[in-house]
């Protein structure tokens, strides 16, 4: 572009002999090329700012997810552990444990649905709700099974409603425990 005004002007000009005349063309030259190299030395410092801007942004986001990952995890590793605990000993227990442990048990994942949201958005929904809702009945049943029935012998049909609340209990707890991980694994694929 600098080029054109010089050559529009000294087009029809003969070649000069005089050193000067040369030495001023090569300082024409060397200031189209240096404001060229100027132009695009700024051009290349902020095209690579702007891709180091965009690199430590994509850091930050995956830093915050893998922190944020590790708190679910946490916490579902918690509450897992937590929800393990509640036949460990079944009826090796007194009553008042066994009864203590239903209960704990079922406020700890009552609690963990209402606190946890922030971590777990999927708690919110209509499935989720279900299954909580389901595994704090079963909950609550045996603790009416267990408070009625514990230190008698249990007729044929009670021990077959006990082994099949205590069934459906742990297939909820999985299905909890299961579906919090499906949740972490598809988060960290976005």
């Amino acid at each position: 572009m600098l080029t054109i005004p010089f050559v529009s002007i000294f087009w029809d000009s003969n070649l000069s002999e005089q050193i000067g005349d040369w030495g001023a063309f090569g300082s024409y030259f060397s200031i189209v090329i240096s404001v060229a190299n100027l132009v695009v030395f700024i051009y290349l410092t902020i095209y690579i700012s702007q891709l180091d801007e965009e690199h430590h942004k994509s850091q930050i986001a995956s830093q915050h997810k893998i922190t944020l990952s590790q708190f679910r995890q946490t916490e579902i590793t918690a509450l897992s552990n937590r929800l393990n605990l509640l036949f460990e000993n079944f009826g090796t227990e007194s009553k008042s444990e066994i009864l203590g442990n239903l209960t704990i048990n079922s406020v700890y994942l009552n609690n963990f649905f209402n606190e946890k949201t922030y971590l777990f958005p999927i708690l919110e929904s209509r499935e989720m709700k279900i299954r909580n809702k389901n595994f704090q009945s079963r909950c609550n049943q045996l603790i009416s099974i267990v408070d009625e029935h514990y230190g008698t012998e249990l007729p044929e049909e009670y021990q077959q409603k006990l082994a099949t609340k205590i069934q459906f209990v742990f297939t909820m707890r999985n299905a909890i425990i299961e579906e919090l991980q499906k949740f972490l694994l598809e988060d960290l694929k976005t």
